[in-house]
C-alpha cells in the first residue's frame, strides 16, 4: 500500500486489482453453502426407509381429527411405523454416529478482525501521469459487509457448538436419549408406561 508510484506510466498500468469484482460471487458463494444442508438432507432423507414428509404430514393432520378413537388409531400408526424402523436399524445405529456436523470455523482472535480488514483498501492510487488519490467508496462498504459476516458467523459457530454438544449428550447418554423420547409421548394407562419402559430398555 505504501510502494513507491513508479513513474513510468506503462509500469502503472500493468498493476491492476481483479479482486473486487469477486466479491458479489462470494456472497452468493455463501448463501449457497447455507442452503447446501437443506438440499443433502431432502436427496438423503430417502435413504432411511421412512418417508418422512409423509408422516410429518399424517401427524399434523391428526389434530384435525375429532373422533379421540381415530386420533389414537392414527397416532399409533405413525409411532409404529418409527418404532418397526428403529428395530429395524438398531443394531447398527448404536455403532454410528447419528448426527454429525461439517461447518468449523477459523478463529484467529480479538485482534485479527482489525487486521484483516486492511484486505479492503479505501484509497488507490489512479493510473495517471499525476499524483491522484482516488477513494474507493465501494470497499468502504465491502469492509463492513464482510466484518459484519465474521461477527455472524462467530455466533454461528457458538451456537453450533453448543447444539453439538447438546445432541452429543442425547445420543450417547441413556438418561438424556429417554427424557427427550418420552417428553414427546403421552402416557394414557399403565399399559403405556410398561411399553415405554420396554421401548427405552431395547430402543435407547
Amino acid at each position: 500500500m505504501y510502494e513507491n508510484i513508479p513513474d513510468d506510466h506503462t509500469a502503472r498500468e500493468e498493476k491492476q486489482i481483479g479482486y473486487y469484482q469477486w466479491v458479489p460471487f462470494i456472497l452468493i458463494a455463501e448463501a449457497l453453502m447455507f442452503s447446501l444442508p437443506c438440499i443433502f438432507w431432502r436427496l438423503l432423507s430417502w435413504q432411511s426407509g421412512l418417508n418422512i414428509q409423509h408422516l410429518i404430514n399424517s401427524a399434523c393432520d391428526t389434530q384435525a381429527l375429532v373422533d379421540p378413537s381415530e386420533r389414537n388409531k392414527a397416532v399409533e400408526a405413525i409411532s409404529s411405523c418409527f418404532i418397526d424402523n428403529l428395530d429395524l436399524q438398531s443394531p447398527t445405529g448404536q455403532e454410528k454416529s447419528l448426527l454429525a456436523y461439517i461447518k468449523f470455523f477459523m478463529i484467529y482472535g480479538k485482534a485479527s478482525l482489525g487486521q484483516n480488514l486492511g484486505i479492503f483498501l479505501e484509497s488507490l492510487f489512479a493510473i495517471l501521469k499525476y499524483t491522484v488519490q482516488c477513494c474507493l467508496l465501494i470497499n468502504i462498504i465491502n469492509e463492513k459487509v464482510f466484518a459484519f459476516l465474521w461477527c455472524w458467523y462467530l455466533l454461528l459457530g457458538a451456537i453450533t457448538t453448543c447444539s453439538t454438544m447438546f445432541w452429543i449428550m442425547s445420543m450417547f447418554i441413556p438418561s438424556e436419549k429417554a427424557d427427550y423420547v418420552l417428553k414427546f409421548m403421552q402416557i394414557a394407562h399403565s399399559s403405556d408406561m410398561k411399553r415405554s419402559e420396554k421401548f427405552k430398555k431395547v430402543s435407547l
